[in-house]
């Protein structure tokens, strides 16, 4: 197992680019210019800026922060254009690079965190990973309050700040999860040491344990010292997918779209989707299963390209369009079904990591493919998204760059779900409470095997 990285994702593999000639000293009034350059760009080049949220109200909370700052920090300014970026409703910004002084940090071993995991149900945390020795505290473990303030408030807290796409909670808590630490860091505070209350389960009693926080240096060496690496330990095999068929019943993950693998594994989608579905067609597949769970995205030919094997629903013209922030707009029009087109029960999969051109898919498997939906709502937007390129604004006075994305992807399927800012929503949602997560379960495919069985009963 690998902890650190269970522990604590490395946020910096996905960020872009790199600041040069960073200013350290920065006054109060050019950090407002900056946060003012900031807005600035995000108007500019942000084409559904005021398309997913209330001009007005963006505007107030831009004001507010503005109004508020006082600190020179570069981590004060990260603060506020974090509030001013969830305000957005959208989860495709990046605000700086690995390289900016809030980030960097962690690697060069200059602040100190908590070395613990945490996972959320609802708005409770509860302990998921530690790398110390104290045994007073495992996994599991309800988090009553850190250093004073409840479960509840850091959490609430911490969603002020979280980029996403709507108004997607299951988004929010699947962020979380990743990377309470970093969060917590950024957002509530940096002491030398974390006082936590805690209640274990089936107990009534509160127990108190306190924590000195470490580096990232003494958080590896704590656990390579606690979890030795096994010489067997081997890496978890296919990054792109899993596939299997038993039974007349398909189950194909799909884990990432990232153009990182797409490239590593010299991946083609259309001959992908022709490949798995001829085997479909050929071993006379009656259900198939989906698995979108954690899939943040990536290339959108990944959701289009399955389009011509599920369109169940007959849909044609456009289904999709990308409106540039500049003003053009790419229309996408409906391929012809494919010689393999799945005519059988579709199900597919879905949690809050479930993102972009990952929700894209799902969205395209319930409208089209007349899919039952599975699991959480999906942490990416139903209507859409803003992605693509990313605009690279650098900000005059620190340096620092942010990444605006530059296209608005618009998903002409969605069009059964009336809600506005939040995810596609499961028809049979699945939640965990905390012992069901230590224990490994799948609920999702259990549910699913059940009423697989239902349809098989009723023929």
């Amino acid at each position: 197992m690998r902890l650190i990285s269970l522990i604590f994702p490395l946020l910096l593999v996905f960020l872009i680019g790199c600041e040069k000639e960073l200013q350290e000293n920065v006054t109060v009034d050019e950090w407002k210019e900056d946060f003012v350059a900031l807005k600035a760009g995000l108007e500019e080049y942000n084409p559904a800026l005021y398309e997913y949220n209330s001009e007005e109200r963006f505007n107030e909370v831009f004001d507010s922060l503005y109004n508020s700052m006082d600190d020179t920090s570069w981590l004060s300014f990260f603060r506020v254009a974090s509030r001013l970026g969830a305000e957005m409703n959208e989860g495709h910004l990046t605000i700086g690079s690995s390289k900016a002084p809030f980030r960097r940090g962690f690697a060069d071993g200059s602040f100190k965190y908590m070395p613990l995991g945490m996972s959320i149900a609802g708005d409770s945390l509860f302990l998921w990973k530690h790398v110390t020795e104290d045994t007073t505290f495992r996994q599991g473990d309800r988090i009553i309050s850190i250093n004073g303030k409840t479960a509840e408030e850091i959490v609430a807290q911490l969603g002020d700040y979280i980029l996403t796409d709507g108004h997607i909670k299951t988004a929010r808590n699947h962020t979380i999860r990743n990377l309470f630490t970093w969060l917590y860091f950024w957002y509530i505070e940096q002491p030398d040491s974390f006082s936590l209350k805690f209640q274990s389960p089936g107990s009534n009693e509160i127990k108190e344990v306190v924590l000195p926080a470490l580096t990232h240096k003494e958080v590896g060496e704590a656990a390579r010292k606690k979890f030795p690496p096994k010489a067997e330990e081997a890496e978890s095999g296919d990054k792109f997918h899993i596939k299997e068929i038993v039974d007349k019943t398909a189950y194909l993950k799909l884990k990432s779209f990232d153009w990182r693998i797409v490239e590593e594994y010299q991946l083609d989608a259309d001959k992908f989707y022709e490949d798995f579905f001829r085997d479909l067609k050929a071993q006379s597949v009656d259900y198939l299963i989906v698995d979108l769970r954690g899939n943040r995205g990536g290339r959108k030919e990944f959701a289009n390209s399955m389009i011509p094997c599920i369109n169940k629903a007959g849909f044609t013209g456009k289904y999709f369009e990308s409106i540039k922030y500049s003003g053009g707009v790419t229309e996408y029009e409906t391929p012809e079904n494919s010689q393999y087109f799945f005519d059988g029960k579709i199900f597919v999969i879905t949690d809050g990591g479930t993102f972009s051109s990952g929700t894209s898919l799902a969205v395209f498997l319930k409208e089209l493919g007349h899919a039952i939906v599975v699991g959480e709502e999906t942490g990416g937007r139903y209507e859409g998204f803003v992605a693509g390129s990313s605009e690279e604004v650098t900000l005059p006075n620190s340096g620092a760059k942010v990444y605006i994305p530059r296209y608005n992807m618009v998903n002409l399927t969605a069009i059964s779900q009336k809600t506005s800012n939040r995810g596609l929503l499961p028809d049979h949602e699945v939640t965990y409470t905390p012992e069901e997560k230590i224990s490994g379960i799948d609920k999702e495919r259990k549910l699913i095997d059940s009423l697989i069985v239902e349809m098989k009963n009723r023929k």
